[in-house]
């Protein structure tokens, strides 16, 4: 899972990425790169558990790659970075300033989250315009030579898109039918992707941070026309706290009142709002968890694994974890009758425990 970092100047980004991803560094990204990228491991308390059965030599968790552009704002760069770079993304994190330190500048009309919600959506709305107008532009003439019927398909589809996103309403919104959006896919358009708000909290808000989104029109889990839902934290807070040690750590978030990490919060909220979901492969070699798309079959889930496996699919052997849990071994859940096999069309649950049978 990947996740591009939006967030206008001073509304704590790069903060909340040095958190997500550890990393120490400052403002700029290195070298000519126009993003920073980081990874952070998805904390799954299940992964404990069946190390524990299985005893493997090697552990492989899930993990989120956080892309943090440079900021940039304003028409003269939309066709630039950041947008244009992370438009590979799954989804977007976009950082909405609710602080007040007199340190950080305060942005031009005071601290205002709702209205950085509608200014990011405009960025976007903008931005995807001007790749839409940019295209059409170019079929416009291909049509006129060549009379081609894919060109007028694809210049069909985009004509529609576009008067979508004149009147402000984003391309997941368009009315496509799937074959129509395989059609317009390479463009990646941004407001094709779901986004989840974070809000970036005082030090005061951070130990009700569901008060803090409430206080700013916004509501946890909640969704408006382009974000998918929002979450809240103080990510310099969370930031400090971690730099401390571990018993002072949790000593200070409890004078705090933060009872859910940023870090959780966030790995949460973007797997809610990207549907994500999780399956094993187990066995003495590796305990592994493998992310996907919430009701997948089982044929396309092992694909993720390899291409020959999907190709070659036969059956898949499933187990759900808690079954597993209750009969405390394979073994075990073979006598139960837990274990089962299923067909290609199986539509593979979160915290499923499969064994892929294949042959190429």
């Amino acid at each position: 899972m990947k996740l591009g970092l939006l967030g206008f100047p001073s509304s704590g980004k790069t903060t909340l990425f040095r958190l997500l991803t550890g990393a120490s560094v400052d403002s700029a990204p290195a070298g000519k790169d126009p993003f920073r990228v980081g990874v952070a491991r998805v904390p799954d308390p299940r992964i404990d558990h069946l190390v524990k059965i299985f005893r493997p030599k090697k552990i492989t968790r899930s993990t989120v790659e956080f892309l943090d552009p440079t900021a940039v704002r304003g028409p003269a760069r939309r066709e630039a970075a950041p947008y244009q770079e992370i438009r590979t993304a799954d989804g977007f994190l976009h950082v909405l300033r609710a602080f007040a330190d007199p340190s950080v500048p305060i942005p031009e009309g005071g601290v205002d989250p709702a209205r950085d919600v509608r200014g990011m959506e405009t960025e976007l709305l903008l931005a995807d315009l001007v790749s839409v107008e940019k295209r059409l532009e170019k079929l416009e003439i291909s049509v006129r030579k060549n009379r081609n019927p894919d060109d007028q398909a694809e210049r069909e589809i985009l004509e529609r898109v576009r008067a979508g996103l004149e009147k402000e309403r984003p391309v997941r919104q368009t009315d496509l039918r799937p074959e129509e959006r395989k059609k317009v896919r390479g463009f990646d358009f941004l407001t094709d992707k779901p986004i989840l708000g974070f809000l970036n909290l005082d030090e005061a808000d951070c130990g009700n941070p569901d008060a803090g989104l409430r206080k700013y029109g916004l509501e946890a889990g909640g969704a408006d026309q382009l974000h998918a839902g929002f979450c809240a934290a103080s990510a310099r807070i969370e930031l400090e706290v971690n730099q401390l040690d571990p018993g002072d750590a949790e000593e200070f978030r409890k004078d705090l009142g933060i009872t859910d990490s940023c870090r959780d919060q966030v790995i949460r909220g973007a797997r809610g709002v990207l549907d994500q979901a999780t399956f094993f492969t187990c066995g003495e070699t590796e305990v592994r968890a493998w992310d996907f798309p919430a009701s997948m079959v089982a044929q396309k889930v092992a694909g993720r694994i390899h291409s020959d496996m999907e190709r070659g699919f036969i059956r898949a052997e499933v187990i759900a974890y808690k079954d597993l849990m209750e009969a405390g071994s394979m073994a075990a859940a073979r006598e139960r009758g837990t274990l089962r096999m299923e067909g290609r069309e199986y539509p593979v649950l979160d915290g499923d425990i499969i064994t892929f049978r294949f042959h190429v």
